[in-house]
């Protein structure tokens, strides 16, 4: 998740030793944004509602027992579209079990169970002690067949890792954080399905994979059980969004929100009813 590259270093070069100030600006920066996929979303998805909490808000969520970094999980629980209890999930580079996690809450909270999907297989102990509703499962998803070049991304704040993903698609400029490259071999998402048994309907499919999230919804192939909700994270150019968007569409799924200026909110076309 990232801001657009070279305000961001601009930023970080005028306020090096000003803490305070740089993250005042990105905020800024981030407003700036925000406003300007309003006003997009307005013209193109009228009907798409456009969620953006404020951090005093998100703050509020976390003592509540949310974690997503973008208030993501607190939307999908009171918009209506999922179960209350008792639901399935799919999260699909779910990284740290609780840390900015989008499925936390629903496991711990509503009884959620899940399958939990990502190539960094150090999480997979954490997740075995913190998450036993939940089974980690250490893999690349895509539906291409040949190794893909990793980048794993390192640093000492903990919320790091969450950038790292296919090398073609991280972009690290202007953040301090180390890069480990590797090869890794994809799996379908229909292959980990079959391996894991899991012969059950998935209430929401989270997809956070930095750059390939076309690549990975075209991997599985659901018959009459595909997931009721989509939350999938679409960033870049308003030309990227669009191309991810209409293919989101061309599966059979609908645009109902936008939340901050990273997720995007679809729905099975026979679900109804979102909360704005």
């Amino acid at each position: 998740m990232s801001l657009d590259s070279r305000p961001a270093r601009l930023v970080r070069r005028l306020t090096r030793r000003t803490g305070a100030l740089y993250h005042w600006l990105s905020s800024l920066h981030q407003d700036m944004i925000a406003a300007r996929e309003r006003r997009w979303l307005r013209r193109h998805y009228p009907e798409v509602a456009f969620v953006r909490y404020s951090q005093r808000e998100i703050s509020a969520q976390k003592e509540n027992g949310f974690r997503a970094q973008f208030g993501q999980d607190h939307f999908l629980v009171h918009s209506g579209l999922l179960p209350p209890r008792g639901g399935r999930f799919i999260e699909i580079g779910c990284n740290d079990p609780e840390l900015g996690s989008n499925s936390w809450y629903l496991e711990k909270h509503l009884a959620f169970q899940g399958l939990a999907i990502d190539p960094l297989g150090q999480y997979a102990a954490q997740w075995r002690q913190r998450r036993p509703g939940s089974t980690f499962v250490e893999a690349f998803i895509s539906s291409r067949t040949t190794p893909v070049p990793f980048a794993e991304t390192h640093g000492g704040q903990g919320w790091e890792s969450m950038l790292s993903g296919a090398s073609e698609s991280v972009s690290v400029e202007g953040k301090n954080v180390q890069v480990t490259t590797r090869e890794v071999h994809p799996q379908s998402l229909q292959a980990v399905l079959d391996a894991q048994r899991w012969d059950f309907g998935v209430d929401v499919l989270f997809v956070d994979v930095e750059g390939h999230e076309a690549e990975v919804l075209e991997s599985a192939h659901w018959g009459g059980r595909r997931p009721g909700v989509l939350l999938i994270e679409n960033t870049g150019t308003q030309t990227r969004q669009a191309q991810l968007r209409s293919r989101v569409e061309g599966l059979g799924y609908r645009l109902v929100a936008r939340i901050s200026i990273y997720d995007d909110v679809h729905v099975a076309d026979a679900t109804e009813g979102v909360a704005r």
